[in-house]
């Protein structure tokens, strides 16, 4: 029947883990991106945020993907007075909003 198949799909879907739910949602984007530029080819994924240093992350998205995964450096290319930024992938967010001020 039709609500048996339903609740079957329901039952999948709470059974995925929060890696394959966050592969399935960059999944979509890729998708609408495509649907709305025409353009379809990706050259890699990058990371950014605090979750950028999640503990497999980036071998889970290789893999899902099959493209190269690396955590995104919103400093490198940039001077910052000889001093070393930790984490810096999780000041992508800042970082962007102060230069979208200028």
């Amino acid at each position: 029947s039709i609500k048996s198949e339903s609740n079957d799909e329901m039952i999948q879907l709470a059974e995925k883990g929060a890696l394959e739910r966050l592969g399935d949602e960059i999944n979509r984007s890729l998708r609408y991106y495509v649907k709305e530029t025409g353009q379809g080819y990706f050259n890699k994924i990058m990371l950014s945020g605090g979750s950028a240093f999640l503990p497999g992350l980036d071998t889970f998205l290789e893999k899902k993907f099959n493209l190269p995964v690396s955590v995104f450096d919103p400093f490198s290319g940039i001077e910052t007075g000889g001093k070393e930024v930790i984490r810096s992938a999780q000041l992508a967010v800042s970082l962007g909003l102060a230069f979208r001020a200028e």
